[in-house]
């Protein structure tokens, strides 16, 4: 029987960890598909979620096309399209598609012509969702997004709740209560408290195999409050990250390089938790049932520092602007970096990264 084991995700619940771990996975029965038109801006990472958006998508953001002119992305949606079909086709087996993207596909007319064409393809779709509790999910989301975008202020840090129903309602009912399986993204429920392990087992990988892999088990490491807070003045200040080109590769050099700076954990306050969770009871009664696991009102997790606003974190950046200073004095080599508040710092760096090969 061949089997399409696609993992959908959720988001923050260790989907780049399995990608980076398994993407070089391949026997006589099962394989994780070689994708390729990859580029400096979209490297080879295991991610399918590039590669899905394009093939099926019913529109393709920006920040997927490694160019801004229209024909070329044109051009690059169709190669990627047709690599994707070339890779499904030449699977001498069952295979495995991860990609946290497609839990953002909540309509059905989105859906269902993925799903049709795997079914065309396969014997069976099992259907993977790792889910994280609301709480943790909201407090690495928000750190996550501040990486790439200017957020709102006025959206409220509550903003970041997952909507559990609301994205994976419509995969449950395109492949059948029997299609999908939810699994709460907890150690204590992992082989040896190991997601990899728990992953392998799932879909059919050696656990002998898994145990030899580690160049996957330490990635999308967090923000610290201090970084989460710099950053945060950073992108009022100057925007998103650009999309394409040398300002794109600076701007994630930059934020890469500040996972070195602070060591404290941010969380999220009480009063912004708790109101979120008393809304949303019905989603965490939805969840609760098909994992197995409560996910109602969460005890908050550990926190040096908490934020209810994001004048919280603007307040908290402004003061770190001697401290980012001294960080960055210890890079080699040294910078002019301009004195003043942290995001002015932020973005001479962004511009010499642009020029030199820094290492934190």
């Amino acid at each position: 029987m061949r089997i399409c084991h696609l993992h959908i995700g959720m988001n923050k619940a260790g989907s780049t960890t399995i990608q980076q771990t398994f993407r070089t996975y391949r026997d006589d029965t099962l394989e994780y598909p070689r994708l390729s038109g990859w580029t400096e801006a979209f490297p080879d990472n295991g991610n399918h979620s590039r590669h899905l958006q394009m093939r099926f998508g019913l529109d393709v953001p920006a920040r997927f096309h490694s160019s801004p002119d229209p024909a070329e992305r044109q051009a690059e949606r169709a190669a990627i399209s047709a690599d994707f079909d070339r890779a499904i086709d030449a699977a001498r087996g069952s295979v495995i598609l991860s990609a946290e993207r497609l839990s953002e596909w909540r309509k059905p007319n989105r859906i269902a012509p993925l799903v049709a064409y795997l079914k065309a393809r396969f014997d069976r779709i099992n259907g993977l969702v790792y889910v994280r509790d609301p709480v943790s999910y909201m407090r690495s989301l928000l750190q996550q997004r501040i990486r790439v975008d200017a957020l709102d202020p006025d959206m409220g840090l509550g903003g970041f709740y997952p909507g559990y129903r609301r994205r994976l309602a419509p995969w449950e009912d395109a492949l059948g209560p029997d299609g999908l399986t939810f699994v709460p993204f907890d150690p204590a429920v992992f082989p040896e408290g190991d997601l990899l392990l728990d992953f392998a087992a799932r879909t059919g990988v050696p656990t002998d195999w898994t145990r030899t892999r580690t160049e996957g088990r330490r990635t999308n490491v967090s923000l610290s409050a201090e970084a989460l807070a710099v950053l945060v003045r950073y992108r009022k200040t100057y925007g998103d990250r650009p999309p394409h080109g040398a300002a794109r590769t600076a701007d994630t050099r930059m934020v890469s390089m500040l996972m070195g700076f602070g060591t404290r954990r941010f969380g999220l306050a009480d009063s912004v938790v708790s109101p979120v969770l008393e809304a949303n009871a019905a989603d965490l009664d939805w969840i609760t049932t098909r994992t197995g696991r409560s996910f109602g009102p969460c005890r908050p997790e550990r926190a040096d520092v908490t934020f209810a606003r994001f004048a919280d974190l603007m307040d908290y950046g402004a003061a770190l602007g001697p401290a980012l200073a001294d960080w960055l004095a210890r890079i080699k080599p040294p910078l002019p970096l301009p004195a003043g508040p942290p995001e002015a710092a932020l973005l001479a760096l962004r511009d010499a990264l642009a020029q030199v090969r820094i290492e934190a």
